[in-house]
């Protein structure tokens, strides 16, 4: 609830003064109709003058009052409504004068006392009073000089000067007002009621004009009301000293008493009231600005125009080490006011010494203070103009410690300048510094080198990102060890590392040797955790300026290169100028295998997979391709890397599973051997979370008992081994068939195997091929045959293409291949009608191996 002011509490206490006299004012008028004869014989007539006597001083003194206040306030409003209300009452008082004086049977003044000179006085009083301040209310309030004051009451006093001339004149210039023992004459009357209508005409006007003004108002109503009740028992009376003329006096003082109280409210107290209320505000506003200035969070100086201080905040204090009498009447630039260095600042070349002369503000973002203690600080501040009386006397400064701002706008930018993960710079700070790099020589040439996590997505699809982020904090360590010291190395995005080599490498030897050095770096397993992880890096590379001078151009065509080298399963490719058609197509296939599944361009392909020992055909591996209308037959190692990246090997995936088995189910209806069919599951497929029921609801749908489906996965999906042993109990629980593709050369051990329901390893393709020549390979195989006999798990080597390969093989005692030492993959037609010549061929190649082993 908002505390009442101070004028309105004032308003609200001459309310009640008002009303208590009105009340009062009504009891008696009450008392005086009732008892009219009985308060005539009380007061008696000899009596009458000597109370007409006193009634007529208290209406003087007030008429006088109103006149001195309004003299005494005028020049301090300067308001010509205050001053002709004091004109006015100054003329009113005179004429009251005068006719007190000439009241019948008051003692002689210039002539005899008598009825018609008194009520003529009183009369002209009357008239004045109420035609005056009709026309003071319908004036325009207005601020005149204070020279108007004296003219103003010399006019009143000429006007009353007249008025005692008139009536005092030896021939009787007016006609009688009152008949002695007859009363009131008809004029008297009339004169009285015209007083009476202008008196509601002023009641009306300050009804509707002075609406805002509420005490105001009211006083002037009541005294107007009181007047015309007094004009009222001015009419009724039957000579001076009738009881009539007495309550008319008695009304005629308290209206007087309220245009009094009226004056003396607007000219004194409501003045008085406005200015203790603004004196108040005032102190309060200067401890609430002490209040302020003390406590507020920065340094407050103030100074004069020579930069003497005269006033310092406690903030400021307490910034600068230094006391308000320490600085008190000196110049603050010399104590505080210094250069980075800690030499001095010249006050010359201080904002300090100027703002006086071009009356603005500074604003300096950055300067340096020092404290007491000799310790530099940053600040900022600001330096404002001090003015009094429109001129400027000071300075006021504003400033604060930016110690700690700095700190986080360093923070700031290294953090929008680095990578938070590896620490290491990013591609803005690169950006930022490659005209630096490039400007440092004209001749400047260097590579330009974008690294790649191989199969990264796999890992972080596989352990999650956590983990995947502790690998590129492992590979940027790495990475970091093996660079020198001119070289730079930043994180672009993703799994990606952008390397910057300056060399002048026109045969690439120097680019080539030090990824050659990464290369070796990472043949050592990371560490992760309790993982240890084979990390392979790929790189792509574009030198400057022969392949473009542009940091973004160069950041395109060594992406271009990257993708290069990822299509060409190699550990890196320099950027050719005809890879940006190459670069076009992939995009060209990406767009088209988004409508390859729809369009029916993909296909199924079989190949078969035999038995050594039983001389058969034991199963089919399902293998996907895709005839583009346009590019023919694309390899599955150019776009299906592609749908990984896009997610589209998933609904591709699916398809080649329900393809599948479906064709295996029809060639089991058409009576061919119940061989199985396996089918490889991306990682993406692997990590759905209803990858079970989705592989369930195939199985139902196209009725293939599980035991014939054998689904692959690679090694790299059994990183998260939780993850793993719980989808693949899952799969067992089916009934269906579990084989490790690609066997040796990822992140399988013995420990993870032995948990795992596994049931055939499948031995990468990479290894059979070199089998004749490395006899690494064949240690290898070797391992990785014992360790699945010790684990009564089935073996099968893929890629298997010659005797030699089969002969090998056989020996280690792998008795089961794929390969096109058999077949080739074939489509479902192909398969179904050379079947028998296939079970021929399989029959033919273990009778050469038996007839050689005899």
């Amino acid at each position: 609830m908002q505390k009442p002011s101070g004028k309105k509490l004032l308003d609200l206490d001459i309310k009640n003064k008002n009303v208590s006299l009105l009340i009062i004012s009504l009891v008696i008028l009450m008392v005086a109709v009732v008892f009219r004869e009985s308060l005539y014989g009380v007061f008696g007539e000899e009596n009458y003058l000597t109370i007409h006597l006193l009634m007529e001083i208290f209406i003087i003194t007030t008429a006088f009052m109103i006149a001195i206040q309004s003299w005494m306030i005028f020049p301090h409003i300067l308001s010509s409504f205050r001053l002709w209300i004091g004109a006015l009452f100054f003329a009113i008082g005179i004429l009251e004068v005068v006719h007190t004086i000439n009241y019948k049977g008051m003692p002689f003044f210039l002539s005899e006392s008598s009825s018609y000179k008194a009520t003529w006085f009183f009369m002209a009083a009357r008239l004045t009073e109420v035609m005056g301040m009709l026309a003071i209310i319908l004036s325009k309030d207005r601020l005149v000089s204070s020279k108007f004051r004296i003219l103003a009451y010399s006019v009143a006093l000429v006007y009353s000067v007249i008025w005692i001339i008139i009536i005092y004149s030896p021939i009787q210039l007016l006609p009688a007002l009152v008949v002695d023992g007859i009363g009131t004459t008809s004029l008297k009357n009339n004169l009285q009621y015209l007083a009476i209508l202008i008196e509601i005409f002023i009641v009306y006007f300050i009804a509707v004009r002075f609406r805002s003004k509420e005490v105001f108002n009211n006083m002037l109503m009541t005294a107007s009301i009181y007047l015309m009740i007094s004009d009222y028992f001015f009419t009724t009376y039957k000579s001076v000293y009738d009881i009539n003329n007495f309550i008319g006096h008695w009304f005629q003082l308290a209206g007087f008493y309220f245009l009094q109280r009226a004056v003396y409210h607007t000219s004194v107290e409501e003045p008085f009231e406005l200015q203790k209320e603004a004196e108040m505000r005032l102190l309060k506003n200067e401890k609430f600005l002490q209040t302020i200035t003390s406590n507020m969070g920065e340094g407050l100086i103030v100074t004069d125009k020579e930069g003497y201080l005269t006033y310092i905040n406690r903030e400021a204090e307490r910034l600068l080490g230094r006391t308000r009498d320490e600085l008190l009447e000196k110049r603050v630039h010399d104590y505080i006011h210094v250069r980075e260095d800690g030499t001095p600042f010249p006050f010359s070349e201080c904002p300090c010494s100027k703002i006086n002369e071009v009356s603005h503000t500074y604003r300096v973002k950055e300067d340096y203070f020092i404290r007491k203690n000799g310790e530099i600080f940053p600040v900022s501040y600001v330096l404002t103009p001090l003015y009094e009386e429109g001129q400027a006397t000071g300075a006021i400064m504003v400033f604060q410690d930016i110690t700690q701002m700095k700190k986080d706008q360093e923070i700031i930018h290294h953090m929008a300048f680095h990578d938070e993960l590896t620490k290491l710079p990013n591609l803005r700070y690169l950006k930022e510094k490659w005209p630096t790099f490039i400007g440092k020589n004209k001749d400047q040439k260097g590579a330009f080198i974008i690294i790649d996590i191989n199969r990264f997505k796999n890992i972080n699809e596989a352990l999650g990102h956590a983990f995947g982020d502790l690998i590129l904090q492992a590979v940027a360590e790495r990475l970091q060890g093996e660079l020198s010291e001119d070289m730079f190395l930043c994180r672009h995005t993703g799994d990606e590392f952008v390397l910057v080599i300056p060399n002048d490498d026109q045969e690439k030897n120097e680019t080539k040797a030090v990824l050659e050095k990464i290369h070796s770096a990472f043949q050592e397993p990371l560490q992760a955790q309790q993982l240890q992880l084979n990390i392979a890096l790929i790189g792509g590379v574009a030198f400057y300026p022969q392949n473009g001078t542009d940091l973004e151009e160069l950041l395109q065509r060594a992406s271009i290169a990257l993708m290069e080298a990822k299509h060409q399963n190699r550990s890196f490719e320099f950027f050719q100028f005809e890879m940006d058609g190459k670069a076009l197509d992939n995009l060209v296939i990406e767009n088209d295998l988004y409508h390859a599944l729809e369009k029916n361009q993909l296909v199924v392909v079989f190949q078969p997979q035999i038995d050594l020992c039983k001389g058969e055909i034991i199963g089919l591996e399902a293998l996907i391709r895709w005839h583009h209308p346009t590019h023919g037959f694309v390899s599955p190692g150019k776009f299906i890397s592609i749908a990984e990246e896009t997610g589209l090997i998933i609904p591709i995936g699916e398809w080649v599973l329900r393809t599948a088995c479906q064709q295996l189910k029809q060639w089991h209806d058409q009576g061919l051997p119940p061989f199985r069919v396996a089918v490889n599951l991306s990682i993406r497929q692997f990590y759905q979370q209803d990858l079970v029921e989705k592989v369930k609801e195939i199985l139902d749908e196209t009725g293939l008992a599980p035991e014939y489906l054998e689904l692959e996965v690679t090694e790299s999906m059994m990183m998260n081994i939780d993850h793993t042993k719980k989808t693949l109990d899952a799969l067992k629980q089916l009934g269906v068939q579990i084989a490790i593709d690609d066997f040796g050369t990822g992140y399988s051990s013995l420990s993870y195997l032995k948990h795992l329901p596994v049931d055939r390893l499948k031995i990468d393709r990479s290894f059979v091929s070199d089998i004749v020549s490395e006899h690494s390979d064949v240690t290898i195989i070797s391992t990785i045959i014992s360790m699945a006999q010790f684990l009564n798990l089935e073996v099968i080597a893929e890629g298997v293409e010659t005797l030699i390969q089969k002969e090998i093989l056989e020996s280690r005692r792998c008795m089961q291949i794929q390969g096109y030492l058999t077949s080739p993959p074939m489509t479902s037609e192909q398969f179904s009608e050379q079947f028998p010549k296939l079970q021929q061929k399989v029959r033919l190649l273990v009778k050469s191996g038996m007839a050689k082993n005899l």
